[in-house]
């Protein structure tokens, strides 16, 4: 299965074990924030995604893990890594390098490590970056009200 997950930073983690040592009450709230935010990710990478016959975006699924403290969102449609790799917009070349798109805009193939999305991400990647901001604020929230900071 084509999958992405979802991580916590490293920061949020410590709170998060704290939290969690200290209530169980906090468990709950975090399934809801992970449950919440994939079906964010899924409903914004079915609406993206490029469609042909529907079978692709009919298969984007979440899929929760354990307690449901773990999303992952995925597709078991083979062809799926193709679409998320290799778009029109996103031929296959190494990074670093500089092309022209489909618009002939000159563009240098981003290096690992750029977590900027731009036009050449997959509809998955795009929507889990785009849900992240919102994923994390709720996390932080839920720290702080067990923490009290």
């Amino acid at each position: 299965m084509f999958r992405t997950e979802i991580i916590i930073p490293p920061e949020l983690t410590a709170m998060i074990v704290r939290a969690t040592k200290a209530s169980n009450q906090v468990r709950p709230l975090v399934r809801a924030a992970v449950k919440e935010s994939a079906l964010r990710v899924v409903s914004e990478a079915k609406r993206t995604v490029p469609v042909a016959t529907g079978t692709l975006r009919a298969s984007i699924k979440p899929q929760f893990l354990g307690d449901g403290t773990v999303a992952v969102i995925g597709s078991y449609v083979p062809y799926a890594p193709i679409v998320e790799y290799s778009e029109v917009s996103h031929p296959v070349i190494p990074r670093g390098s500089t092309y022209r798109n489909i618009n002939g805009k000159e563009v240098t193939r981003r290096r690992k490590g750029n977590t900027n999305p731009d036009a050449t991400w997959g509809f998955l990647r795009k929507s889990l970056y785009a849900e992240f901001p919102n994923f994390k604020k709720r996390l932080e929230q839920i720290a702080r009200a067990f923490l009290g900071k």
